[in-house]
């Protein structure tokens, strides 16, 4: 871990509780522990991004979690870039809730 440095992951789209049960390996980074040379390290610089939607409710697909998803952005119905050109689509996800938190806590 670098001091000073942040990971800001997606929580999932799953509608699954990240506090309980295995999601996916990736979202449970938060807190994780592991050990170098008889040393252990907690790694507790990730935060996971769940995705709410226009009227700040959490989205139906998005993962949650009391104590592993540490804030919630937009990520209903987001203008994104299309496969075609000079186009754009309508997305949703908690991969687009991700960059807005990871450009805030850039810019703080």
């Amino acid at each position: 871990r670098l001091q000073g440095s942040i990971l800001v992951v997606a929580a999932g789209n799953g509608a699954s509780d990240n506090d309980h049960g295995v999601y996916d390996l990736f979202v449970h980074f938060t807190n994780l522990e592991f050990v170098h040379d008889n040393r252990t390290y907690v790694m507790d610089n990730i935060v996971q991004v769940a995705a709410v939607d226009q009227a700040g409710q959490l989205a139906s697909f998005s993962n949650y979690g009391r104590t592993k998803v540490m804030l919630a952005a937009p990520g209903v119905g987001i203008n994104s870039c299309s496969s075609l050109p000079n186009q754009f689509k309508t997305n949703s996800g908690t991969s687009f809730a991700a960059p807005q938190v990871a450009a805030t806590l850039a810019m703080m």
